[in-house]
């Protein structure tokens, strides 16, 4: 009876190894399979990394959607604008070639470097607008330099004259006496225009 209590005790206190030592009991909760708690981290794991493909993945879906857009764009383009070249040295090829079956040859040197001057016709225009208004920018640039040396020679007389006007009253008193004079003048003349202007209306109501 003693020897099956021993056992028991064992049992329930944990399993002893090798050595004697015991071991504690198992902490793995009802319904749980043991190695569930990595499988989970490896998933969310996984779930990040494919999240992060994605986002990439539409990034550049989207690069690859802008660039084929232009590519297509572009291809129109020059191919309209060859085909227009096309029409027009077909007919200066069909005119200028005689009878005797030189005008496949003509009109297929044509088709081939007719798109390459369509290209250097604009290039050559683009390099022209811009060296325009490279032109246009430095004729704006020096204006406004020689805008700004005015203002600041204009302030430099300004604060010259109000510097002289403080340190000298009788000029201060002499400019004041020109610029009533210089008003005195307006005001007859003004005068003398309301006059006249008068005169002339009652002339003509009599």
């Amino acid at each position: 009876m003693s020897m099956f209590v021993r056992d028991v005790d064992k049992n329930s206190t944990g399993a002893t190894s090798g050595d004697g030592s015991v071991r504690p009991p198992s902490t793995i909760p009802a319904g749980q399979a043991p190695g569930v708690t990595s499988l989970t981290a490896g998933q969310l794991t996984q779930l990040h990394t494919v999240k992060r493909h994605r986002e990439i993945l539409r990034d550049y879906a989207q690069e690859f959607r802008q660039t084929r857009a232009k590519i297509i764009a572009a291809r129109e383009r020059e191919d309209l604008l060859s085909s227009v070249y096309r029409d027009v040295s077909n007919r200066d090829s069909i005119e200028s070639t005689d009878s005797s079956g030189n005008q496949r040859g003509t009109s297929l040197h044509s088709q081939s470097s007719s798109a390459t001057r369509l290209l250097l016709d604009e290039q050559e225009k683009y390099h022209r607008s811009n060296r325009m208004m490279d032109d246009h920018l430095a004729a704006a640039s020096t204006i406004r330099v020689a805008l700004r040396a005015q203002r600041m020679a204009l302030r430099n007389a300004s604060s010259g004259l109000h510097n002289l006007a403080t340190r000298f009253p009788r000029i201060k008193q002499l400019i004041g006496k020109i610029d009533w004079r210089h008003r005195k003048d307006s005001i007859v003349l003004g005068l003398v225009i309301a006059f006249c202007v008068a005169f002339l209306i009652i002339y003509r109501l009599s």
